[in-house]
């Protein structure tokens, strides 16, 4: 399944929401288009023979079909909005479900900060994309059609003058689209980067301040600061560029429009009604087609957006374990000639351990010496690439594993492997825990 499918499957609970969304802005788009004809009714028919109630008809009419386009256009933006920012909370909890579905193992050398940028920024871009689609892009691009075949209606010579603006539109979306992904690319890395540095930052601060290292995270933490400006920068000034250059383009258009239709008045070949009336439309389709340039852009980044997201999304699981055996544990553990090691970096080998339930052991040892591997592996998130654990006598490697942790209640998880307790014993452990909590956070403190 590619990119654009898994995200269409998305809205597959949403078919009769978005077709909805998709008649009201059609509406709205089919009110605004009569609008050319009024103006050249009123200007032909009306002013010559000084017809004030004509007019003032007229007028009232244009006002009208202005307020109800606007009503449905809210109409349309609300389910729009409801439809989307229902898609994204799904998209989110999808996400944060793989987060849990993914090993201990993926996030060994993973940035995390990048991987938290990632969920958290692209998952906005993708929103905003996702909205301006169904709220700017369809509305605009439907009354750009019917605008598009009522000037040609009106007169087939100044629309020919109209697509003059196509070409040199077409042309420079392709010279800026590279430029701009490359730029948007670089804006990323260094949102990215400064993302994931703030968060060390947090996580470290104590540890920082202890070490009196505060001055050289500052200096690293500016350095991705100014990458950060430079980039946001470069991208925020090409993306100006080219919508000046695509509205100066249009209005080169206008102007050429205005031209040529003032001959075309001159010459009897039209009426001033008939040119009013398609300049109104010209300047109608042209605020239509500024709509459209202006989405381009966001369309890019919600796009880059959407592919980081289900790159991750389709990331192998690739699980530890993948036994079958259903077991009530009891808690004895057993390590049998461990070995393991991170890209030929032994950390563990050949380790022996025996724990029988309720047994409480303390495991010390220098930094890097595997403690932390040791309980990962016997949780099951890693596997020894020698040996074996063991369970209540069941090897690890045939046994069921629950996804995403352990089941059940926290009271649950607390009485493990303790079954018997009874709920009085269960909150004395529980007051007993949060007073040593309490005793090592004072501790701290001083």
């Amino acid at each position: 399944m590619n990119i654009w499918q898994s995200y269409l499957n998305l809205y597959r609970f949403e078919v009769k929401q978005v077709a909805m969304t998709i008649a009201l802005t059609i509406s709205q788009s089919l009110l605004i288009v009569p609008i050319t004809q009024l103006v050249r009714y009123g200007f032909d028919r009306c002013l010559p023979r000084g017809d004030i109630g004509g007019l003032l008809s007229i007028g009232c009419g244009i006002l009208l079909l202005n307020i109800a386009a606007n009503s449905l256009n809210l109409a349309a933006r609300y389910l729009s909005l409801t439809v989307t920012k229902r898609v994204i909370k799904d998209l989110r909890i999808k996400l944060v479900n793989k987060l849990y579905d993914l090993p201990s193992s993926y996030y060994h050398y993973l940035d995390r900060g990048q991987l938290h940028t990632i969920i958290v920024q692209d998952t906005e871009r993708v929103d905003i994309m996702s909205n301006g689609f169904l709220c700017r892009f369809i509305p605009a691009m439907a009354t750009s059609i019917g605008l598009s075949l009522i000037l040609l209606w009106i007169n087939w010579k100044l629309f020919l003058v109209l697509t003059t603006a196509v070409p040199p539109i077409w042309l420079l979306r392709k010279l800026v689209e590279r430029r701009f992904r490359a730029k948007l690319r670089l804006s990323r890395v260094a949102m990215e980067s400064y993302s994931s540095g703030i968060l060390f930052m947090l996580q470290m601060l104590d540890l920082t301040r202890i070490q009196t290292a505060e001055s050289v995270e500052l200096i690293q933490q500016n350095n991705r600061i100014e990458y950060l400006r430079n980039s946001s920068q470069s991208l925020a000034w090409w993306d100006t560029a080219y919508n000046v250059a695509q509205t100066t383009t249009v209005i080169t258009t206008q102007v050429l429009l205005l031209t040529a239709g003032g001959i075309a008045v001159i010459q009897k070949m039209m009426t001033i009604g008939e040119l009013l009336s398609f300049y109104v439309g010209a300047g109608l389709l042209a605020s239509y087609l500024n709509i459209l340039i202006a989405y381009y852009t966001s369309a890019i980044a919600g796009i880059t957006a959407l592919e980081s997201l289900f790159i991750f999304l389709n990331t192998p699981e690739n699980c530890p374990y993948s036994g079958k055996i259903k077991h009530d544990w009891y808690g004895d553990i057993s390590c049998q000639d461990i070995y393991f090691d991170y890209e030929n970096r032994v950390v563990l080998n050949k380790i022996n351990l025996q724990i029988k339930a309720n047994q409480t052991i303390a495991i010390v040892g220098e930094n890097g010496s595997g403690k932390s591997t040791l309980i990962n592996l016997i949780l099951g998130s890693y596997r020894p690439q020698l040996g074996e654990i063991y369970l209540d006598g069941i090897p690890l490697s045939k046994a069921y594993h629950q996804k995403g942790g352990r089941a059940g209640s926290t009271s649950r998880n607390i009485n493990l492997p303790r079954h018997n307790l009874g709920e009085s014993d269960l909150w004395t452990r529980i007051c007993r825990y949060r007073s040593s909590n309490d005793l090592l956070s004072n501790s701290n403190r001083r």
